[in-house]
């Protein structure tokens, strides 16, 4: 049982963490902007304060993001010019108004008095976090998830939904090698070695135990990026030893020992990752991509009205297109056993209309579930 004290302290604890990822949304929103708008640091601080309040941080004022400013200076030697405008650029930028009235300010401002920010010349904006700022993010995942679902705890749901409804924070965690999906983690010895090796680009040996046996195998392991599906971790990489590239290796009781090889470490040949928004999750539902296998077009009827509903408010992928008339989800990602144990979770209720081949495949899997129970004990 908690004691009083303790939730004050971890609820102090929590509010620092969120504090520290609203700051790092600010930085990430004040690069964006240099990269992609022009206008004043009035129109930056407008821009800035609306992306936290997409997930309901507070806003902030002047002297906050000028803090900001100068800490990017600083710390990733971002480089900054003022300059006064043209009125061709004044009225590309505001139209023909002579002021402008800022949420963030009492007085309209005098638009022929302003500065404009842009990146200068020859200089370049860093995409990538700093390891403090990596290890703040996925520590506080990590230990928001420890409280999600206690008593005294429910801010903590709207702190880790903003996290997971940003859409950067995949780019923020370790440079695009962890895709955060849930916010229970499993195993976390392990989790947290293979992840130390994923920031250093080591190679482990890892003991894994069989399942249904008492033997064990050893592998040499290269990881590449770390992924949560349905409250656990898996890590996908290089390993010599099996055929299937990549290798998924889920973090679970199965997993005897992890450890540190004195080895090159062999990089990925896999983006996970793309720089047009795309990742190598995108046709698929939870871990297993079979990279010679195309998306194929699914379509799902669903017989009872209040499943399809609780499907329609949690889709399976960011596909699902919904049919409210006929209660059909149709969405295209690759046939894999995620799916198929998804369906066959809702299979009282749920039936696969396309592709013929889905549909036979579950249909010789309830025929055998069916001669299964007609079988005497």
């Amino acid at each position: 049982m908690m004691l009083e004290g303790d939730v004050l302290k971890n609820e102090h604890y929590i509010r620092i963490m969120k504090n520290s990822i609203f700051k790092i949304m600010r930085l990430e929103a004040i690069k964006c902007f240099i990269l992609n708008y022009n206008g004043s640091i009035h129109d930056m601080l407008d821009y800035v304060n609306n992306k936290i309040i997409e997930h309901d941080g507070k806003t902030i004022g002047l002297r906050a993001i000028q803090k900001d400013i100068k800490q990017l200076k600083s710390d990733q030697n971002l480089q900054i010019d003022r300059y006064k405008p043209t009125s061709n650029e004044l009225i590309a930028k505001y139209g023909r108004k002579g002021k402008k009235q800022y949420s963030h300010g009492k007085d309209p401002i005098v638009l022929s008095s302003i500065f404009f920010l842009r990146l200068r010349k020859g200089s370049s904006v860093s995409e990538k976090l700093s390891l403090e700022e990596q290890k703040a993010l996925s520590d506080a995942a990590i230990v928001l998830s420890r409280f999600q679902g206690k008593a005294g705890f429910e801010m903590i749901d709207d702190v880790i939904d903003g996290l997971n409804d940003c859409a950067n924070f995949v780019d923020l965690l370790l440079e695009n090698k962890i895709t955060n999906q849930e916010n229970k983690a499993y195993r976390k010895k392990e989790y947290l070695k293979i992840k130390e090796a994923l920031m250093l680009n080591k190679p482990l040996s890892v003991k894994i135990g069989q399942e249904f046996s008492n033997k064990e195998k050893t592998i040499e392991f290269h990881p590449h990026h770390l992924k949560m599906w349905n409250s656990m971790w898996y890590a996908y990489g290089f390993s010599k030893d099996v055929d299937f590239n990549p290798y998924v290796l889920p973090i679970n009781l199965l997993l005897k020992d992890v450890k540190f090889l004195n080895k090159k470490f062999i990089k990925s040949k896999i983006s996970y990752s793309n720089s047009d928004g795309t990742t190598f999750f995108d046709d698929i539902v939870g871990v297993t991509n079979y990279i010679d296998k195309n998306a194929e077009n699914i379509v799902l009827k669903v017989t009872d009205k209040g499943r399809y509903y609780r499907m329609k408010r949690k889709p399976i992928h960011h596909t699902c297109e919904f049919d409210d008339k006929y209660y059909k989800i149709s969405l295209k990602v690759k046939i894999n056993p995620e799916l198929i144990n998804f369906i066959m979770e809702h299979i009282d209720e749920v039936e696969v209309i396309e592709p013929a081949s889905l549909r036979d495949e579950l249909s010789k899997k309830l025929n055998n579930i069916s001669q299964s129970y007609k079988t005497n004990l």
